[in-house]
């Protein structure tokens, strides 16, 4: 292994976030390309206890999912995710950019704001900025916080629609979903279902400061 692959290496064991390539480089006062250097070292942890995963446009060293079950203990903690957050994220996953109204047409039902606030709590969707009609309503996206906790480079790496359907997580109109799977991840870690009667309808600060700044342009 090459000095400059040492560190790099050490570089990102270093570091608690995806660190991307421009910074690398930066830290590491390199001029050249790193990008073949970066395909070896991934390739080089690929059978390993840790992986090198390359999380958006960030680098980071993650647990072989092969071994994690060895770090899972089962325990309920206070921060719970409903099961309508769980489909809301589900559908906001495999059809962002979308409105909440958007949402609402393929759940079927209607969604208070105290569903968004909870996904918000986790970090896991954000404001994507707005929809071009009378209105201008909000587009909901995914963030690089949710690529990380579910292990996903890109979305790309999500099961593709067709694929989904064949699967039965999806129908031909999507108006229902089997989250199962979804509900599966984030029951191995700290996230429990649980059900939310109860829904906050105001909007949390947030999404508050979004709007405001919105009105003010």
């Amino acid at each position: 292994m090459s000095e400059t692959s040492q560190k790099i290496e050490a570089l990102i064991f270093a570091s608690s976030k995806p660190i991307s390539e421009k910074e690398i480089q930066k830290r590491l006062d390199l001029n050249e390309d790193i990008s073949e250097v970066m395909s070896n070292l991934e390739e080089a942890y690929q059978h390993r206890g840790i992986n090198l995963k390359k999380i958006s446009r960030g680098w980071i060293f993650l647990t072989n999912t092969e071994v994690s079950d060895i770090f899972h203990e089962k325990r309920e903690v206070q921060k719970r995710l409903s099961k309508q957050a769980i489909e809301t994220l589900a559908i906001i996953v495999y059809h962002q950019p979308i409105t909440k109204a958007e949402i609402e047409s393929i759940r079927g039902v209607n969604i208070g704001q105290g569903i968004f606030d909870q996904l918000m709590e986790f970090g896991w969707i954000a404001p994507g900025g707005r929809k071009e009609v009378p209105g201008r309503p909000i587009l909901w996206e995914t963030t690089d916080d949710f690529l990380l906790h579910f292990g996903l480079g890109t979305l790309d790496n999500l099961p593709g629609i067709e694929e989904m359907k064949s699967s039965g997580l999806l129908n031909d109109n999507f108006a229902s979903m089997n989250i199962q799977e979804l509900t599966d991840d984030l029951e191995k870690d700290e996230a429990f279902v649980d059900e939310e009667n109860n829904e906050d309808e105001n909007l949390d600060d947030f999404t508050q400061s979004q709007l405001t700044q919105d009105n003010d342009s």
